[in-house]
C-alpha cells in the first residue's frame, strides 16, 4: 500500500517545543551494517542544503542557502530546479511533497494579509488557505492542513485574539478542527500532517493554554486524543506524522521543560508504545515515516539520523559503506522504498543526502504521473493517440471526479524499455476496486475505444524524460460503492497494480493510488431569490453531511427572462469545473440542483446540444440533474398575472408597480416566461432530454382560494404580498391548484416524470432547497446512481394546452363608465426623513381629485398591509435588519375599480452604534479577468443586530490595495483585471475589515483572422479558425465600432470550424482569444 503521507514536518515543530540539537559524543545502534548507498545532492547554488522530503516517485523537496531565489528546489534524477516564490508573495516557505508533485507551505505578502497556507504546483497555488494561516502536511488527495493564528482584525466573530488554532484547508475553504477544550476559547491546537482517508495529526491544549496531548482528527473533524495515559512518566505529547493505515508518530515530553521528549509510535491495536532510545541519548524525535511503518528522524543528545524500524534505533551512520567521507545529523523523510532524505556535513558543508537500500543493478527505476488530458489532448475522437503530445502534456493531477466522462494520463516512465501492465483487477493487487465497472472506471489505449480492466502498454523509443508508455483511465460513473460506506465522504481511493517487465531485468510491481472525487454541484436558483436565499441552508446543511463536498452557484438577474439567462447554467458549470481542476483534479461533468426557474433553465441547457461537446467526452455537461419545486410545465399566479395583462393593462401596470417595490418585479420576462401558456415554457419542453433527471415536489395543502392561501401564509412575507393584491384584484375564489407548493402546481413539479422519478414533501415554494427533510433526499441522490429507476432519461417533451382559461375578472364597475382617476399624496413621512430599525412611524395619506379609496394597500421592502376599508393611514414597524435606503409605496383602489399610488422614500439607520465588521467570507478566489462578484460585509452593531452594510448607502466605503489585480466599487462591487492578490478594505464608523482575493488569470494570446473588405468597404468579413484548443469567445451578433473590448461570435475550440461574421470595423481592430486554463 502507498505511503499517503508527505508531512513537511521538520525541525521547526521539535524546536518550537523546546527540543534542540547538540553535538554530545557518539552512540551505537543494534545491528547495524552497511546497507545503503548514499547520493550526494550538495548545496545547489549556496553553502548549505538540506533533503527534507521524499515523496514515492524519488522526487526530493531541499532548502539551501538563497542567493537571489527562493532558496528552496527540487532534485529528480540528479537534476535541480529552484522553486518559485508563488505570485504576489514576498517570500516562501515550502513544508510538503505528495506523490503527484503538489506541494505546500506558508506565503508571506506585504501588508495586512500577512501569510497565508497554500497546496499546489511550482509557481501555482491550487488551495489558499485565508489569511494568518500556515500551510504544513498535505496529501494526495490535495488537501493540506497547519496553523491558523487568530487576529484582533476579525472582531466579536472569531476566537480571542492570540489564539493558534488546528486547520484544514482545500480549494479555497478552511475549517476550524478545535481543541480537547471546546468550551475554553482560549485554548490552542495545532495540525501537522494528513492521510489519505483524511485524518489529520497534531497536538490540543487540554485544561487551559499549559499541557499539550497529540491527536487525532478523524470522521470529519472529531478530535481524539491518543495520549490516554503517561508515557514513561510523560503527560504531554504532540503527533508529528501518520501513515496510510493510521499510524502515528510523534513524542513524548514534560510540559513545561519540553527537554525530556522521548519518540512514539501510536497504532490502533497497540496503542501509544515508545520507541527506542540509542544507547547514551536520553531524548529523539521523530520527523518522518513511511506506510510500512518505518520512522527517521534524529537523536538530540546524540546529534545522529536515526532510523527505526521492528522496535529498534538504527544509526544511519553506520549503514553507510566505510569511507564515505558523512557525518549524518538529521533524517527527515522516508518513503516506501526506503530511500531517507536528509543532511550531514561532508568537505566541512552542510549537505544533503539520499539514501538509498542497496539495489540489484537488474532493478528498473520506474515512475509515473496523472495527467489531465483537458483542454491540449482532447480531439473530437476523444484522446489523441500521439505520443510527442502525450510525452509533453502537464497539467499533473491527483485524481479525477466519478463523472463517468473524465479521463486521466497514465504515464508511465522508467529508465529501459519494456511493457506497463496496469490493472484494475484485484486479483491482479489492485485495491479498492470492487470488479464493476461503474465503481472502477475502465482503462483505455489511447485512440482506441475499448474498454479495458488491465491494459499493456509498450514504452515507446527513449525520449529526454526516459522510457515512456500511456494508458488512459476513465472515471467511474459512480461514488458510493455497493458494500462500502462512502456516503459521507467527498473522496476516496483506488490503487491500481502497475507491473513492468522490463526488456532485461527484474520486474517491479507497485500499486498507483488515483483519488476519486464527487464531482462538483451546481445551484441555480430561481425568481426573486439568489444563491444565498435558495441554497444556503442547502449547503451549509449539505457540507455537515459530506465536508469537502464543492458546492458553487452564481448569482444572476433573477426577473429576467430564460432567455436573457440562456447562458446561465453553461457558464456557472464551466466556472465550477474550471475550481475543480485548479483543486488538481480531472473533471468533466457536473451534478445539478435548480429550485424553481432555476430548475427549468437547468432543464433546458440539459437537452441543448451545445451541451454535448469533445470536452466532455460527448456525456454532456450535467451528470445528474435534480430540480426542487420547478414550474417545469409553468405555474398558476404568471397565468393569473398574463390574463390580467390582457384583461386590465392599467391594472396590471399598477401591480407591477408595486410589485417592483418589494423587490419582486414582474414585468422583466421571467413572469411571462414562467406561465403556462408563454413561447417560452413551449419551447422549454420541445426536445425529450437524456439527462439522469428527479424532481423533488412541494405539495402543500390549501383550500383553494387567495383568502386560504393567506391564512395558510400567515406572516410569511415572500407570497403573503401576492396573495392579498390578487385577493383585492379577484375577490372570488381564484384558480389555486389545491395541490401544489402554493405557486407551482404538482403535476407542474413533477414535468411529466413518473412518480418513482419523483420524491412528494410537504413544503411550500419559497426556501424549499434549505428544508432539511429536502437536503436529506438531495443527500440520498447524490448517492444514488444515475442509472437507478429513480432517474429519469431525461424529461419528457410536453405541448401546452392552446386555450388560456382566464380567471375571474378584476373589480370593476363595467356597467357605468369609470371615472377618472382621482390623486393620491403621501402626507407622512416626508421625502427623505431619518428613522431607526425597528422604529415605529405613521405613514398618512391624502385623496384629493374625486378620489374615494374603498381599500389602500401599503408595500415596502418585507412588509405588505393594507386597509380594507380605505383608511389612509397606517402604523408601520420598520423591521430590526433593515437600513439604508428604503421606499414607501401606497396603492388605492377607488369606487370605480381603479388603482393610484404614491411613493416616497425614507432613510434608515441601525438602532445603535457599529461595534463589528466583517466580510462574507473573508476570501474569495476567482478565476479569469474580467469577471465581476459582489463581496458582502457584515456590521454588528451595539443592539446585537448584524446588518448587511454592503452598501455605501449606510456610509461604508471601499478600497483595493492593487487595482491591478481587482477594483472594487462605490457599492462593493469586485471586478478583477489581472492574476495575483489584493486585500479589499471596507471603513464604516471607524470600523474597519478586510476581504482577501485572489485572481487566477487565464492567457490572452493574439489571433490572426483573415480579414477581407467588402466592395464598399463598409464591412469586413472575419473568419477566425477554431479547433485551437483551451478557448472560447463569448456570444454576441454584432460589433461595436467604438467598443473597446466587444465579443464577436460565440465559439467553441472543442468543435474547430471556420466562422464568417459580417461586421462594421475600425481599422485598429484586433481580435483576442481567451486560453482557459
Amino acid at each position: 500500500m502507498k505511503r499517503t503521507l508527505h508531512t513537511g514536518q521538520f525541525l521547526a515543530p521539535a524546536l518550537a517545543l523546546g527540543l534542540g540539537f547538540a553535538s554530545l559524543g557518539s552512540a551505537t545502534a543494534f545491528g547495524a551494517t552497511a546497507t545503503y548507498e548514499i547520493i550526494d545532492l550538495g548545496v545547489f547554488h549556496g553553502t548549505r542544503a538540506e533533503g527534507r522530503v521524499i515523496n514515492d516517485q524519488g522526487r526530493i523537496l531541499c532548502v539551501g542557502s538563497p542567493v537571489g531565489g527562493s532558496g528552496w528546489y527540487l532534485s529528480e534524477d540528479g537534476v535541480e530546479s529552484e522553486l518559485a516564490i508563488l505570485s504576489g508573495s514576498s517570500s516562501t516557505l515550502f513544508t510538503g511533497l505528495n506523490d503527484r508533485g503538489f506541494l505546500s507551505g506558508t506565503a508571506s505578502y506585504p501588508g495586512p494579509r500577512g501569510t497565508a497556507g497554500f497546496v499546489g504546483a511550482p509557481g501555482k497555488a491550487f488551495s489558499l488557505a485565508p489569511p494568518n494561516t500556515e500551510g504544513k502536511g498535505l496529501n494526495n488527495v490535495g488537501a493540506g492542513v497547519g496553523t491558523w493564528y487568530t487576529s484582533a482584525s476579525f472582531g466579536p466573530y472569531y476566537p480571542p485574539f492570540g489564539v493558534r488554532r488546528a486547520m484544514r484547508f482545500f480549494g479555497g475553504s478552511m475549517r476550524d478542527l478545535g481543541t480537547l477544550s471546546p468550551d475554553n476559547p482560549f485554548s490552542d491546537s495545532d495540525a501537522l500532517a494528513i492521510n489519505d482517508r483524511g485524518t489529520v495529526v497534531g497536538w490540543s491544549t487540554f485544561g487551559g493554554k499549559v499541557g499539550k496531548k497529540a491527536v487525532r482528527w478523524v470522521g470529519g473533524g472529531k478530535i481524539e486524543s491518543i495520549h490516554i495515559a503517561p508515557l514513561d512518566g510523560r503527560t504531554n505529547s504532540a503527533a508529528i506524522a501518520i501513515g496510510s493505515d493510521g499510524s502515528i508518530a510523534g513524542y513524548a515530553f514534560n510540559f513545561p521543560t519540553v527537554m525530556d521528549g522521548i519518540p512514539f509510535l501510536w497504532t490502533s491495536s497497540n496503542g501509544m508504545r515508545a520507541l527506542p532510545l540509542l544507547t547514551g541519548d536520553n531524548r529523539g524525535v521523530p520527523l518522518g515515516m513511511n506506510g510500512r511503518g518505518e520512522v527517521v528522524g534524529a537523536g538530540v543528545s546524540s546529534d545522529t539520523a536515526i532510523l527505526w524500524t521492528t522496535n529498534r534505533a538504527l544509526i544511519l551512520q553506520d549503514m553507510l559503506p566505510k569511507g564515505s567521507g558523512w557525518d549524518l545529523d538529521v533524517a527527515y523523510s522516508i518513503n516506501d522504498s526506503g530511500q531517507i532524505v536528509g543532511y550531514g556535513k561532508k568537505g566541512g558543508q552542510t549537505r544533503a543526502f539520499l539514501m538509498s537500500p542497496g539495489r540489484a543493478p537488474s532493478r528498473p527505476n520506474v515512475r509515473w504521473e496523472l495527467v489531465d488530458p483537458y483542454p491540449s489532448l482532447i480531439t473530437r475522437r476523444g484522446v489523441t493517440s500521439n505520443p510527442e503530445a502525450l510525452s509533453a502534456a502537464g497539467g499533473l493531477r491527483a485524481g479525477l471526479a466519478a463523472d463517468g466522462a473524465a479521463r486521466l494520463l497514465l504515464r508511465l516512465e522508467s529508465d529501459r524499455a519494456g511493457e506497463f501492465t496496469v490493472s484494475l483487477d484485484a486479483s491482479e493487487g489492485a485495491l479498492g476496486v470492487a470488479g464493476d465497472v461503474k465503481e472502477d472506471g475502465v482503462l483505455l489505449m489511447p485512440g482506441d475505444p475499448a474498454e479495458l480492466s488491465t491494459a499493456h502498454a509498450r514504452t515507446i523509443p527513449k525520449t529526454a524524460r526516459g522510457h515512456q508508455a500511456f494508458v488512459l483511465y476513465r472515471a467511474p460513473q459512480v461514488f458510493d460503492r455497493v458494500g462500502e460506506d462512502d456516503s459521507h465522504s467527498a473522496f476516496r481511493l483506488l490503487a491500481m497494480s502497475l507491473r513492468f517487465h522490463p526488456d532485461d531485468g527484474d520486474e517491479v510491481t507497485e500499486g498507483m493510488n488515483v483519488s476519486i472525487a464527487r464531482a462538483p454541484v451546481v445551484v441555480f436558483h430561481g425568481l426573486w431569490s439568489t444563491m444565498n436565499e435558495a441554497f444556503g441552508g442547502f449547503r451549509k446543511q449539505m457540507l455537515s453531511l459530506i465536508p469537502d463536498l464543492q458546492i458553487t452557484g452564481p448569482d444572476y438577474p433573477n426577473a429576467s427572462s430564460f432567455y436573457s439567462n440562456r447562458n446561465r447554467v453553461r457558464d456557472g458549470i464551466q466556472d465550477a469545473l474550471d475550481l475543480f481542476r485548479s483543486k488538481g483534479y480531472a473533471v468533466a461533468r457536473a451534478d445539478v440542483f435548480g429550485h424553481s426557474m432555476g430548475g427549468v433553465l437547468s432543464r433546458i441547457w440539459s437537452q441543448h446540444p451545445r451541451s454535448i461537446r469533445a470536452n466532455n467526452y460527448y456525456a454532456g455537461d450535467i451528470q445528474r440533474l435534480v430540480t426542487l419545486d420547478s414550474p417545469l410545465h409553468g405555474a398558476f399566479i404568471p397565468d393569473a398575472l398574463l390574463a390580467l395583462r390582457a384583461a386590465d393593462p392599467d391594472l396590471y401596470a399598477d401591480l407591477a408597480t408595486v410589485m417592483r417595490s418589494l423587490g419582486c418585479p414582474i414585468d422583466d420576462g421571467a413572469g411571462r416566461d414562467l406561465s403556462t401558456f408563454s413561447d417560452a415554457m413551449r419551447d422549454a419542453n420541445i426536445r425529450t432530454g437524456i439527462t439522469p433527471s428527479h424532481a423533488i415536489i412541494g405539495d402543500y395543502e390549501v383550500d383553494g382560494t387567495w383568502v386560504g392561501l393567506i391564512k395558510t401564509l400567515g406572516a410569511n412575507f415572500d407570497m403573503t404580498g401576492i396573495a392579498r393584491l390578487l385577493q383585492r384584484l379577484y375577490p372570488s375564489s381564484a384558480p389555486l391548484d389545491t395541490h401544489s407548493d402554493l405557486l407551482v402546481s404538482v403535476s407542474s413539479q413533477a414535468g411529466g416524470l413518473s412518480p418513482g422519478q419523483t420524491s412528494i414533501h410537504g413544503h411550500w415554494h419559497m426556501g424549499a432547497a434549505n428544508q432539511p427533510d429536502v437536503v436529506l433526499v438531495c443527500d440520498a441522490l447524490l448517492n444514488t446512481w444515475p442509472d437507478h429507476p429513480k432517474y429519469a432519461r431525461g424529461f419528457p417533451a410536453w405541448s401546452p394546452p392552446l386555450i388560456l382559461h382566464a380567471p375571474p375578472p378584476p373589480l370593476s364597475l363595467a356597467s357605468v363608465p369609470p371615472p377618472p382617476p382621482g390623486k393620491l399624496t403621501i402626507v407622512a413621512p416626508a421625502a427623505g426623513a431619518v428613522f431607526r430599525s425597528g422604529q415605529t412611524l405613521s405613514v398618512i395619506a391624502s385623496a384629493s381629485d374625486g378620489l374615494t379609496p374603498t381599500t389602500v394597500v401599503l408595500a415596502t421592502r418585507g412588509i405588505l398591509d393594507e386597509n380594507p376599508d380605505g383608511a389612509l393611514a397606517f402604523s408601520l414597524t420598520l423591521p430590526p435588519e433593515a437600513i439604508g435606503p428604503q421606499t414607501i409605496t401606497l396603492l388605492a383602489l377607488d369606487a370605480g375599480g381603479k388603482w393610484v399610488s404614491a411613493s416616497v422614500g425614507i432613510q434608515v439607520n441601525p438602532n445603535g452604534v457599529a461595534i463589528g465588521l466583517r466580510a462574507e467570507p473573508g476570501f474569495v478566489s476567482i478565476h479569469g479577468v474580467g469577471r465581476t462578484t459582489q463581496a458582502r460585509f457584515l456590521g454588528l452593531y451595539s443592539d446585537q443586530v448584524e446588518h448587511d452594510v454592503t452598501s455605501s448607502a449606510v456610509g461604508t466605503t471601499y478600497s483595493s490595495s492593487n487595482t491591478n489585480v481587482v477594483t472594487v466599487d462605490a457599492d462593493g462591487g469586485l471586478i478583477t483585471q489581472g492574476a495575483g492578490y489584493a486585500t479589499i478594505l471596507a471603513k464604516l464608523d471607524g470600523q474597519t475589515a478586510t476581504m482577501d482575493v485572489y485572481v487566477e488569470a487565464p492567457e490572452f494570446a493574439l489571433l490572426a483572422p483573415e480579414l477581407r473588405l467588402n466592395v464598399d468597404g463598409s464591412q469586413v468579413h472575419v473568419r477566425i479558425l477554431g479547433g485551437d484548443e483551451g478557448w472560447r469567445l463569448e456570444a454576441a451578433d454584432s460589433l461595436e465600432p467604438r467598443s473597446k473590448w466587444a465579443l464577436v461570435r460565440a465559439m467553441s475550440a472543442e468543435d474547430p470550424e471556420d466562422l464568417e461574421v459580417s461586421v462594421p470595423l475600425p481599422s485598429y481592430t484586433r481580435f483576442w482569444r481567451l486560453a482557459k486554463p
